[in-house]
Parts: structure tokens; C-alpha cells; sequence
């Protein structure tokens, strides 16, 4: 049976109307990583026109007709905690935003201003969007699913420049878009090239690669069937291939951070062979291909005459002097853009500069959500399987939240929709679909450090 009969079968399947898949959710989480952020609307609209965007403003329409001019005939629905604290988030980055306009810049730095608060309003209700769509286990691994078709994909595409050596991002804009930034050189560190896949930014494409590994590793470990696990151990090695390519210290940075979230629920066997794995495949990574890996050994033991760490600690001070002129809600949401003021490669600094004690309470109160939503899918998961797909979720934010220290994260798209996407990841209350069939016996795999032991029958 060929794949276009199947998947007609498929979208006239019973059992598509009965999941009612969130469609613009799964689009959404498809098109971010697939498609190059530089591709964009031919127009005026610049970077607001990228599908992604589009997508989320159709979302945000979505939530605010759920909520605004929905007709209930039931009862009222309980507040959803992950919800009202991204309401609360969304709240203060907002009012730093209008404080702002009390210090108005440049054009622009009021062009920035605008285009950064548009940015976080659609990214909160993407967010909200799946917290208040996705009800059940089968809708949330379509969205899983969905992301991680595109994050492979833009793992190969880096993969591909690695061996080219050349800037082709553009070869894969759609046709009808335009792409926003010309081809350009790939930035060289030491013996290698930094690829950038279809983001922006070599550090935007290794804090992907970073977050794909656990999603990658739990559907390997308990997707439902053979092609698709093999399809997730596929990428999980094209992960772990593009990774060093972009030869970003961050970048192990967040794959420590992902495997200290994720190795919390896991065997003592697992994390072992975890280790030897790791080592095989780096061993091996090193004799094969020795450009990227000896330049990022470089740049971790060379990182104290590094001009990029050193620019990044200069700043300091003049932050500082930022902050006791506005200390309360600083310039504004976005407020300080390059060239008119410093790339500070910090989404802490930027948040202290840009909303001072209210910008900072912010993203505190974001991150700190965020792990709270970890904790509890945690409380609430009732089958090893959900149990997993916790702590991958929690990885893959823990992965994205850590390189916040070393970028200016929300600046950047990508990395920007993924982050968004895991909060509402880690809060939705999905109910078990007992229609599902019951997982393999040997999900999880005694060869992955899990027990064959009997157990409850999963859905």
C-alpha cells in the first residue's frame, strides 16, 4: 500500500475524529524546526511573516475564542496552574513592554520594541494553545511526533553543511516564501565549521540538537511501534552526529543539563551503558571525523582567552551601570537592541537591561513553571511510559533554559518556539486513550537498563 493511500485512509480514519488532533499545534511544531527561520512572507511584514508566526497568530485566535466568544453550556472549567502562570509571565513582560514608552529610542529601537512583545504575546499563546487543546496521551504524542519529524530533519540539513561546508539553508526555502538574510560563509572556530541547519545561529542550532536527544531517546525506548522507533534511534544518532558540528561549548553545556534531568528516572543499568555508549561514539566521532571535536576541546580549554567569553564577562559593568539607572522595569521589553547597544549574549542580562527587577521576576517565574509543570506530569503519571516522556520533556526544557546564560535565547525563533512548546508540554492533563493498544513487552528495553517485569497494562 503506497504512503498516499495510507494517509487518505488515514485523514478519513474514525479514529482521527475521535482524537480530534490539534492540527495548528502539530503544524506548528512541524514547521518551526523544518523550515528555515530566514524564510519569510515576501512583503512588508519582514520577519512576522515566517509560517511560524502566521501559525501563531492563528493559535492566539484560537485560545482567545476558546475563552472570549465561546458560547458554555457546562460548567465552568477549572484554572489551569500552568496556565495562570504563564498569564502572570506573559503580564510582566508586558508591563515593562508599555513601561518603555515612557523612554522612548530611535526608530529602531522602537521597531524592536514592538517586534520582541509581539514575539513573546504569540509564543505565551502557542503555549496556551496546547495547554487548553490537548486532552489526551494520543494528542500529545502527535505533537511530539511532529516535533521531533522536524527537528531530525533540521539536524540533517545540518549534517549536510557539515560535509558541504557551505551555507544552504536557502536551497530549502519553500517556494513562495523569500528568504530574509543572504547566503552567507559558515563561520569557522579552530579546524571546523559551525553548521547552523536551518536556524539562525550556530548557538540556536546546537541547543536544538541538545533538546532533540531526549525526546529522540524516549520514543526510541517507547513508541509504539518497530518503524517508529527505529525511525527515533535514526535520530538520535543524527542529534548526536550534528551536535559537535556547530562547535559550541553550549551546546555540551545543554546536553548536561538534559542528561541530568533525564538520567533522574532511570536505571543504575541504563545510565551505565549510557556512559559506555557515550564514550564509544565519541571515540569513534573523534578517529573518524577529528575537525569538530578537537576544535571544541579547544575552545573549552582555551575558554579564558577566548574573545567570546571575555566580551561576555565585559559587559558586566556595564550592565551594572544599566540597572542603577532603571533598576524597576529598565528599557523596556527589547528595549536595547544591536548595533545601537551591546550584544550581550545572556537572556538573564538582557532581562535585567531590558525590565530590571520585573523582568528578571519574570523569567524567574518562567522557568521556575516550567519545572514545576516537570513535577507535576511526575505527581500525576501512572505508567513508566508517561513517567519517561516526563522527564524527556523536562530534558529537553532543562536543555533550552540552561543556555539562557550564554545567549540572547528569545531573540531567536527557533530556540524561542521550542521553549514555548515544552511549557505546554509539561502542563497539558492528558487522560490515558483506552482505545490505544497496549505497548510492546518489551518497551523500554532490558538492553536500555529497564525491567521486563510484569506490569499494569498501559494505554
Amino acid at each position: 500500500m503506497s504512503a498516499a493511500v495510507r494517509l487518505r485512509g488515514w485523514w478519513r480514519s474514525e479514529r482521527l475524529r475521535t482524537d480530534r488532533i490539534p492540527l495548528l499545534g502539530a503544524l506548528f511544531c512541524l514547521v518551526v524546526p523544518l523550515i528555515p527561520a530566514s524564510a519569510v512572507l515576501p512583503g512588508p511584514l519582514r520577519g512576522q511573516g515566517s509560517p511560524a508566526r502566521l501559525l501563531a497568530i492563528a493559535m492566539l485566535l484560537v485560545v482567545l475564542w476558546h475563552f472570549v466568544g465561546r458560547r458554555r453550556s457546562g460548567p465552568p472549567q477549572s484554572l489551569k496552574p500552568g496556565a495562570v502562570l504563564l498569564v502572570l509571565f506573559l503580564v510582566l513582560q508586558l508591563f515593562t513592554y508599555f513601561m518603555g514608552a515612557f523612554s522612548p529610542g530611535n526608530a529602531e529601537i522602537e521597531a524592536n520594541k514592538d517586534r520582541i512583545a509581539v514575539a513573546t504575546v504569540m509564543y505565551a499563546f502557542v503555549a496556551l494553545y496546547i495547554i487548553t487543546r490537548v486532552t489526551h496521551s494520543r494528542q500529545q504524542r502527535y505533537l511530539i511526533g511532529a516535533l521531533l519529524t522536524g527537528l531530525t530533519w533540521a539536524m540533517c540539513v545540518g549534517v549536510l553543511q557539515g560535509v558541504v561546508g557551505l551555507d544552504i539553508r536557502n536551497l530549502f526555502v519553500p517556494p513562495g516564501l523569500i528568504s530574509s538574510v543572504p547566503d552567507t560563509e559558515i563561520i569557522a572556530r579552530g579546524a571546523a565549521v559551525r553548521v547552523v541547519g536551518t536556524s539562525s545561529h550556530a548557538i540556536e542550532f546546537v541547543v536544538l540538537s541538545a533538546a532533540t536527544i531526549p525526546l529522540a531517546l524516549h520514543m526510541s525506548r517507547f513508541a509504539r511501534t518497530t518503524r517508529r522507533r527505529r525511525w527515533a534511534i535514526f535520530s538520535v544518532a543524527v542529534a548526536c552526529l550534528a551536535l559537535p558540528l556547530a562547535v559550541s561549548r553550549t551546546g555540551l553545556l545543554a546536553l548536561l543539563a538534559a542528561f541530568a534531568v533525564y538520567c533522574v528516572g532511570q536505571s543504575v543499568r541504563f545510565l551505565l551503558n549510557a556512559v559506555v555508549i557515550g564514550g564509544v561514539v565519541a571515540a569513534t566521532y573523534r578517529l573518524v571525523y577529528p575537525g569538530p571535536i578537537a576544535s571544541l576541546i579547544s575552545s573549552v580549554l582555551d575558554a579564558g582567552q577566548d574573545d567570546s567569553i571575555t566580551t561576555r564577562t565585559d559587559d558586566y559593568s556595564w550592565v551594572g551601570r544599566m540597572f542603577a539607572e532603571r533598576p524597576w522595569v529598565g528599557m523596556g521589553l527589547g528595549g536595547n537592541p544591536y548595533p545601537e547597544y551591546q550584544i550581550l549574549d545572556n537572556q538573564w542580562l538582557q532581562a535585567v537591561v531590558q525590565g530590571g527587577v520585573v523582568g528578571v521576576a519574570a523569567l524567574t517565574l518562567f522557568v521556575f513553571a516550567g519545572f514545576a509543570g516537570l513535577a507535576v506530569a511526575l505527581h500525576r503519571s501512572t505508567t513508566p511510559r508517561a513517567r519517561d516522556e516526563a522527564y524527556a520533556l523536562g530534558a529537553s526544557f532543562a536543555a533550552v533554559t540552561v543556555s539562557m546564560v550564554t545567549f540572547d535565547l528569545l531573540v531567536f525563533q527557533q530556540v524561542s518556539a521550542l521553549l514555548f512548546i515544552l511549557y505546554g508540554l509539561l502542563w497539558t492533563r492528558v487522560a490515558p486513550v483506552r482505545s490505544d493498544p497496549p505497548s510492546p513487552r518489551h518497551e523500554g528495553s532490558a538492553r536500555l537498563g529497564v525491567s521486563n517485569r510484569p506490569k499494569a497494562r498501559e494505554y
